[in-house]
């Protein structure tokens, strides 16, 4: 990893924790907030708000306009690094979180089955990271959920 001045990072940057009115955003939900990498930030953000490639390429040419002192060293190779790491922990939490959720049987069989989609999905992009050669698919995933 590059070395960058440090900072105070959000570390929840999405749609539901901005406020935009006009020019101006506001930024709620500061419990996560910590001392650390502003790259982790963007990593973090990006991650989360699933741009599509333009909208990615544009929010990094305006946050390095913006933030050139964050910018420096190789920050694209750290970037990566930190969005597989935000994938990883992603793909983990959510396994957690949905074996929960079906196990409370509160949600409704299509719910549910969104929730076994979004995993899938999540543990198929995350797979490669892991060296795993077999694929996964969504009864495996299911079946693991529902603990069959």
């Amino acid at each position: 990893m590059s070395p960058r001045p440090f900072r105070l990072i959000h570390c929840d940057l999405h749609r539901k924790n901005m406020i935009i009115r006009g020019h101006q955003t506001v930024f709620l939900d500061w419990e996560l907030a910590l001392y650390g990498d502003p790259i982790c930030d963007v990593a973090t953000h990006l991650h989360k708000m699933s741009y599509l490639p333009e909208e990615q390429q544009r929010f990094l040419t305006a946050w390095t306009a913006a933030e050139p002192e964050a910018a420096t060293g190789d920050w694209e190779h750290n970037l990566r690094i930190y969005l597989v790491h935000e994938q990883i922990k992603s793909a983990v939490l959510d396994t957690v979180r949905y074996a929960k959720v079906i196990a409370e049987g509160s949600r409704t069989p299509e719910n549910e089955q969104i929730l076994v989609t979004s995993l899938t999905k999540k543990l198929q992009d995350a797979a490669p990271l892991w060296n795993l050669d077999a694929p996964l698919d969504a009864p495996q995933i299911e079946a693991a959920l529902r603990d069959e």
